[in-house]
């Protein structure tokens, strides 16, 4: 079985009350080597998103999971992706 599983944690409500919506607090971005600089959106249950961006299965991946301080293009992330 070659299908990505994902579980986002956690859900519906954080420890300290505050509400989580997954579509604007959750983000995939996806950088290649054909656009380094301006990733492409990922949406979770969407596979057009995947099968429309410039994602290949043959080609090494990383994921990057940064904590709710930092930013996708703060220095930990763009640095990895550099």
């Amino acid at each position: 079985n070659d299908e990505a599983v994902s579980s986002l944690w956690p859900k519906g409500y954080h420890v300290y009350g505050c509400p989580i919506h997954e579509e604007t607090d959750i983000s995939f971005l996806l950088y290649t080597s054909f656009s380094p600089k301006i990733p492409r959106r990922l949406f979770l249950e969407d596979d057009m998103s995947v099968l429309a961006s410039l994602f290949r299965e043959n080609n090494p991946t990383v994921v990057y999971i940064h904590g709710f301080s930092e930013t996708a293009t703060g220095v930990g992330g763009q640095s990895i992706k550099d």
